[in-house]
This record gives C-alpha cells, structure tokens and sequence, in this order.
C-alpha cells in the first residue's frame, strides 16, 4: 500500500511538472509564430529581419518537439504512435512552408505565386488532417495530455501563419508592388477552438 501511494504521489507531481513545462513552451511559440508570420514574406521587413523570424521561429519549433518527444511516453518508456505520428505531421508542414517561403522570396509572376498560394493550401489540408486525427485521440496520462495540447497548439500557429503568408502572396499579386493586404480566398480561416474537441489555448496576438 506505501509503495503505491508514493507511486501515485510520484505520477501526480511528474504531472503537474509536465502541466507547466508544457505551458511555458506554448508561451515561448506564441511570440516567435507571431513574429514568422509578420516578418518572413515581409517586402517592407529587412532581409535580416525576415531571415531572424524564420530562425527564431525553427528554434522554439525545436524547444516543443523535443518537449512533445520526452511526454509522448507511457509508463514503460514506450512511445505513443498517435503523438509520434501527429508530430511527424507537424513537422512535414513546419519545413514545407519554410521551403516554400523561400521559393516565393524568389517570385514574382502572378501564376508562380498563385502556385504557391496552392501549395500553402495543400499544407494546411494535409496539416489540419493529422491534427484532427490526434483531436479524437484518447489520451490518459497527464504527460501525453500536455505533448497532445502541445502539438495542436504547433498545428494552430502553422494555420495562422499559412494565412499570413497567404496575405502577403494575394497582396504581390493585386497590387504589383510588395504590401500586406487583405488575405487570399484559397486559404480556409485557421480552425477556431470550437471546430474539434480539446481545451486549446488561445491564438497568438494578431
């Protein structure tokens, strides 16, 4: 009986320390996904400053990927293949949209960047399908809560910043000249926090 109420004491405190290691991750995504979506397809943004809101952005993308992997774990040491794959998933995304940022940098005719608007939205449909998948996914332990809330949140920011990016691509195109202007029609708005089931944090500052 004593070992398993300091088993229980055990989890509930490894609990609690993945709640909070998990907010403070999303706390740190929030401002470096705000910032990549502003500055990286920029025109008015120096280079430098465009090039440092992608690199922030990769190194705190990094901080919640190593998080999700070290909470994707059950009692036994085995990975979730729910989390795992989700993950992936993410990821795939994260360095689509990066490469394609750069290949759009390098645009200028109106049906490359229309191809390029494409390509942002076959991401975010392809994104929106693995996050939805983990959105049914039942998880029991609290880590693998706190790597699920993680992942999704990574998802969220993705689909703001495509529409961000997809601004700044329909601007190019209407007006000619670099500018930020009212957002693109082939891009779906990001999924609200009612659009599936899950507690998801709020969405970075617009």
């Amino acid at each position: 009986m004593k070992k398993q109420s300091i088993l229980l004491g055990t989890l509930l405190v490894l609990a609690s320390g993945s709640a909070i290691a998990g907010q403070a991750v999303i706390d740190q995504l929030s401002p470096a996904a705000s910032r990549f979506g502003q500055n990286a397809l920029n025109p008015s943004a120096q280079a430098s400053e465009q090039n440092a809101s992608l690199v922030a952005w990769d190194k705190e993308f990094a901080k919640a990927k190593a998080f999700v992997l070290e909470n994707s774990k059950n009692l036994v040491g085995s990975r979730d293949s729910d989390i795992i794959n989700a993950m992936s998933a993410v990821e795939k995304a994260n360095m689509d949209i990066i490469n394609t940022i750069k290949i759009t940098r390098g645009i200028s005719s109106p049906d490359g960047l229309r191809t390029q608007q494409n390509q942002l939205a076959n991401i975010q449909r392809n994104l929106r399908t693995a996050t939805d998948k983990l959105f049914r996914a039942n998880m029991t332990l609290a880590n693998k809560k706190e790597a699920k809330n993680v992942i999704t949140t990574l998802g969220r920011f993705l689909e703001q910043v495509i529409q961000s990016f997809d601004q700044a691509i329909a601007a190019k195109i209407s007006s000619g000249r670099p500018a930020l202007p009212p957002r693109g029609s082939n891009i779906p708005a990001p999924r609200s926090s009612s659009a599936a089931p899950g507690d998801l944090p709020p969405a970075f500052p617009s």
